[in-house]
């Protein structure tokens, strides 16, 4: 156990290390390009900014916004991997395993921080933290709606930190701007081009049809009774039916596959008896 993990810190230092020689360079990334000057915006929904995330992640933003962007995005890399490796021992995964997963390699190439904040807020809403949990899957709505409604069905009185959160970040923001963010976000939101364009998602191939997967998503949640089982079903869910979210989106669900352990080592178990006998 003592050298897995002793790999595993080796693995996460040689990994932003090597971030930091490749990507901060040329600084392409998401939180240099799009994030990062969000924040320091005046008016961050303005046509062309890019910016499809509500004002509390914004606010969220603003706390490394004035620092400059590369000590910013090694700090998003420092989080986020800190985070990954805590999560995983919550959820019997391998953090191993994680850090070389593919879509954590291109979320952090792409330096995006809000996937961590989710897969923390699944993480507290599995742990019985689901107050904490639901304002953690309010930064990303595409990617938290769907688990935190699974998780509002089950615990309706969590939703209150959340609805005091987006209410007092809603009215500072209005004080602080003169104007009422929700306003501009769907304007900038509903005339977005590239939208569709950077969706890797299945509705970009099923578009309408998506919606076809929510009796099937249902039965399976439904069929659920661990809760962290519950909760990777209905964030993949949330996946399906979501009309936009980046590759890298899977990466919490790549953490959380670990609540399947036993389950996927009995199968092999069985299947290497079966193959003996």
């Amino acid at each position: 156990m003592g050298s897995q993990r002793a790999i595993t810190s080796g693995v996460a230092l040689a990994l932003i290390a090597a971030l930091a020689i490749w990507v901060l360079p040329q600084g392409h990334d998401d939180f240099t390009q799009v994030l990062w000057p969000a924040a320091r915006a005046r008016e961050p929904y303005a046509p062309g900014c890019h910016f499809w995330y509500p004002a509390w992640s914004l606010y969220l933003l603003k706390c490394v916004a004035w620092l400059p962007p590369h000590v910013g995005l090694v700090l998003v890399w420092l989080c986020s991997i800190g985070l990954l490796l805590i999560c995983c021992q919550k959820w019997g995964t391998p953090g191993l395993l994680v850090l070389c997963a593919p879509p954590f390699l291109w979320g952090m190439i792409w330096g995006e921080p809000f996937e961590a904040l989710i897969l923390v807020g699944l993480t507290l809403a599995s742990t019985g933290k689901e107050g904490l949990g639901l304002m953690l899957l309010m930064v990303k709505p595409q990617l938290g709606l769907v688990p935190g409604l699974v998780v509002l069905a089950r615990k309706p009185r969590a939703a209150l930190p959340a609805i005091v959160v987006a209410l007092g970040t809603t009215i500072g923001d209005w004080l602080l701007t003169g104007r009422l963010w929700v306003l501009p976000y769907w304007r900038v939101m509903a005339t977005a081009e590239d939208f569709a364009r950077w969706n890797a998602g299945p509705w970009r191939a099923f578009g309408i049809l998506s919606l076809l997967w929510l009796p099937l998503g249902l039965w399976a949640l439904l069929s659920q009774k661990d809760e962290h089982r519950r909760l990777f079903v209905a964030y993949a869910l949330g996946l399906l039916l979501s009309p936009y979210w980046a590759i890298y989106s899977l990466w919490p669900l790549v953490v959380m596959v670990g609540c399947w352990r036993e389950n996927v080592m009995l199968a092999i178990g069985k299947s290497c008896l079966s193959a003996c006998d």
